[in-house]
C-alpha cells in the first residue's frame, strides 16, 4: 500500500515500506501553476495517472484545494469514495477499480473539479501478458 500525506509546506511524502518525497512548488509569486495552464496554485492532484492490474485493486487520491472538490469518472468499472477526515484544505478519496473479466485492455478518464479548476487523471486496467510463445526451448 502506498501512503500519501500532505504537509503545509507543500509537499507530499509519499512511502511504501521507504521513503520518497515528492515536492510542488512554485517559483514566483503568480496565481498560476503548470506553465500557463490557469490553475490556481491551492489546486494540487496527487496523481496524474493510475495502473491497476486484471485483479482490479484500490489507490488513494489526495486533492489540495481550497473548495470541496469534485471527483468523478464515467467508468463503471471504477468507485470514487470520498474518506472521512479529510481536512478543509486537503482531500482524501479512495479509488477501486473492480476486476478485469474482458480479454482486453481497458482504459478510462477521472475528472477532478474545485471552482473552475479542473485536471484530468488517466487510468489503465491491463492483463498479464502471456510471454510463453516467446521463450526459448532447448
Amino acid at each position: 500500500m502506498i501512503f500519501y500525506e500532505y504537509e503545509e509546506n507543500n509537499n507530499f511524502i509519499v512511502s511504501d515500506h521507504g521513503f520518497c518525497m515528492v515536492s510542488f512548488s512554485a517559483c514566483s509569486d503568480e496565481d498560476t501553476i503548470g506553465g500557463g495552464e490557469g490553475l490556481s496554485k491551492d489546486f494540487v492532484v496527487s496523481r496524474s495517472d493510475m495502473a491497476f492490474t486484471k485483479n482490479g485493486g484500490e489507490t488513494d487520491l489526495y486533492v489540495k484545494a481550497a473548495q470541496v472538490p469534485t471527483v468523478s469518472t464515467e467508468a463503471a468499472w471504477l468507485a470514487v469514495t470520498p474518506v472521512a477526515g479529510s481536512s478543509s484544505i486537503t482531500h482524501h478519496f479512495l479509488i477501486k477499480a473492480e476486476a478485469n473479466t474482458a480479454n482486453d485492455d481497458r482504459s478510462a478518464t477521472i475528472t477532478v473539479a474545485a471552482g473552475s479548476d479542473t485536471k484530468t487523471i488517466t487510468v489503465s486496467q491491463n492483463l498479464p501478458r502471456d510471454c510463453s510463445s516467446h521463450l526459448v526451448k532447448p
